[in-house]
């Protein structure tokens, strides 16, 4: 990973928790790359529609205006970035359990743009052991140890997107 004097982080997935989560990284100074899959939530985000009553559009704007705030398509946006935070939808399946179909794709999404040194911070809704039984063989499978090339992490979101409950 290349040193930087400016601190950055990737989002991947912008949506109730992606998007608050890159405002209180621009709040702080940090550089920030946002990444998703639907083109139409990034052009949004990017006039400063971001339908979510957490986030401030115009302070969205502005950090985009100042090169503060990058929006990708792919996992290339993670590069150079000191962390990767994983925060995509994880809808129930008919049994009730997470389904990780969006997990599985973000994580197929970045490897091809991981570097070393990098954290990777699983934030989506899902079960006890995600990150060692899908993520952590991914890592393994490309070649990094985790503690030594890369780091790796959970930290459920903390939020219920829809709820009026706080």
């Amino acid at each position: 990973m290349q040193k930087r004097e400016q601190r950055s982080i990737a989002v991947i997935g912008l949506g109730f928790v992606g998007l608050p989560l890159c405002q209180l990284f621009l709040q702080n100074g940090y550089t920030v790359h946002g990444i998703d899959v639907d083109e139409a939530k990034l052009k949004s985000i990017h006039t400063g529609n971001s339908n979510n009553p957490d986030v401030d559009g115009h302070f969205i704007q502005q950090t985009i205006r100042e090169n503060r705030f990058f929006l990708h398509h792919t996992g290339k946006g993670i590069a150079g970035a000191e962390a990767v935070f994983i925060c995509v939808p994880t809808p129930l399946t008919g049994s009730g359990n997470p389904d990780l179909i969006f997990v599985k794709k973000a994580v197929e999404n970045i490897l091809p743009h991981l570097e070393a040194g990098q954290l990777i911070c699983l934030e989506s809704t899902t079960y006890p052991g995600t990150t060692d039984e899908l993520i952590l063989p991914r890592l393994e499978e490309k070649g990094l140890t985790v503690g030594k090339d890369i780091f790796l992490a959970y930290s459920p979101e903390r939020i219920n997107p829809g709820s009026h409950i706080r």
